[in-house]
């Protein structure tokens, strides 16, 4: 039988951070170097402010924003996060209710990677995680339908 997969196994590790000070310019850069869609905004002490995706960016500049604006002005203030051993259930249950797509892994409380709808896209096109009705489980080498 397939076992349920935990978050750390599918997580991206690592968490980019912009602080929330720095212009939009600087963080969509970030993204643009990282190639990540998803950033931790920060204080200038490096305590989590919340995020700010390239979804709040395109939705700021379809509003006529500006490139010089402080990040702080399109960070999503509530920060979705997720413990590193959690299940996977738990993860795309989370990210279902709350209507994101990314959340901040944490490890003892500190970031340590981000999950994103679209590395549950990719595990499952990869064959590395079947969704069944609300269940995600990882399928072994040579398990699965027609092996």
């Amino acid at each position: 039988m397939a076992r349920v997969p935990t978050v750390r196994e599918l997580m991206r590790t690592g968490v980019h951070e912009v602080r929330e000070d720095e212009p939009i310019a600087r963080a969509l850069q970030s993204m643009c170097d990282a190639e990540v869609g998803v950033l931790l905004v920060v204080d200038r002490a490096g305590g989590a402010r919340g995020v700010v995706s390239k979804t709040d960016l395109l939705e700021h500049f379809a509003d006529r924003g500006a490139l010089d604006a402080e990040i702080g002005s399109v960070t999503s203030r509530e920060l979705f996060t997720v413990d590193a051993d959690a299940q996977l259930t738990l993860a795309t249950r989370r990210m279902a209710d709350e209507g994101v797509h990314h959340l901040i892994v944490l490890d003892g409380g500190a970031p340590v990677g981000v999950l994103g709808a679209w590395d549950l896209v990719r595990a499952a096109a990869e064959g590395r995680v079947v969704v069944r009705r609300g269940d995600a489980r990882v399928l072994g080498p040579r398990s699965g339908p027609g092996v």
